[in-house]
């Protein structure tokens, strides 16, 4: 690997606080743990498709829907693999350094095998292709910092509102636990009007 092991394991760790402030806000705003458990997995897995970059390159004349680029822009996959490819292909020299006779047939066979990219000389020309021509390790850190803080917001919003549900809940209660004890007295009460009533009643000789 070309990449430094300082800027590795950077997009790693922030990828998994991005991930992890993520499911934090999906188990804050279900109503149920069996509802958030229900909704993670297909939201990871959607993230996990939208992420994956096209081997083959990017076709700019075709770009996908604009809802899909609202997804690909809010998953931390997306962002880590592109801070992956950036760190590692950014400036990379692809050129063979030797020289011969027939140095054309030289440079055709000692070109690297990519695939799609077979013809490449430097690492430039592969983000180009992948459509990641203007990216940069520094915005894909910021990227997956703002997304954690959103992520974060929205797991305090819906805290806030858990909380606000289980403080109500009680209040609603109230009332009928002041039935419950307005029972017994009434029960006794009637019981006591009853004897008296008997104590009232003249004896019939």
């Amino acid at each position: 690997l070309r990449i430094s092991w300082t800027r590795l394991t950077s997009i790693f760790s922030m990828m998994t606080v991005a991930g992890a402030s993520l499911g934090f806000a999906i188990g804050a705003t279900a109503p149920e743990a069996d509802q958030a458990m229900a909704m993670g997995l297909p939201v990871m897995v959607l993230f996990m498709v939208v992420g994956i970059i096209n081997p083959s390159g990017v076709d700019k004349s075709s770009p996908p829907p604009q809802f899909v680029e609202w997804i690909k822009w809010a998953s931390p996959i997306k962002w880590a693999i592109e801070g992956l490819l950036v760190s590692e292909f950014r400036g990379l020299d692809l050129r063979p350094k030797k020289r011969g006779v027939f140095s054309w047939a030289q440079r055709i066979r000692d070109l690297p095998k990519f695939g799609a990219f077979v013809m490449v000389e430097n690492g430039d020309q592969i983000l180009e292709a992948l459509g990641l021509e203007d990216a940069s390790y520094q915005a894909v850190m910021k990227q997956l910092g703002v997304l954690s803080g959103i992520n974060l917001a929205f797991c305090w919003f819906g805290l806030e509102r858990q909380l606000r549900k289980a403080t109500a809940s009680p209040q609603k209660n109230k009332p009928s636990q002041k039935k419950r004890q307005r029972a017994p007295r009434e029960v006794s009460s009637a019981a006591g009007s009853e004897s008296n009533a008997a104590m009232n009643v003249p004896l019939v000789k």
